[in-house]
């Protein structure tokens, strides 16, 4: 971890729903490491590096949330 990074009490949780289930998301050919935090229990995601690092831009376009599957009417689940 850099040595600019240190973590608090509200870092090991969700900004979304507290859980402490998330993951580490790395992009491979962005940066070798962990990019951004993504929550398993309600899917949102947030920046691992505070705003002025170089890498918290980078993270930008993959922390929108997901866009909702269209409904498939009369298909069998």
């Amino acid at each position: 971890m850099d040595a600019e990074l240190e973590l608090t009490e509200d870092d090991v949780r969700c900004p979304s729903c507290s859980s402490v289930h998330f993951l580490g998301v790395e992009i491979f050919g962005v940066y070798d490491g962990v990019l951004y935090w993504e929550c398993g229990g309600c899917g949102h995601r947030w920046h691992r590096f505070p705003a002025g690092h170089h890498l918290h831009g980078r993270a930008v376009p993959y922390l929108a949330e997901p866009e909702p599957m269209p409904a498939r009417h009369g298909a069998a689940c």
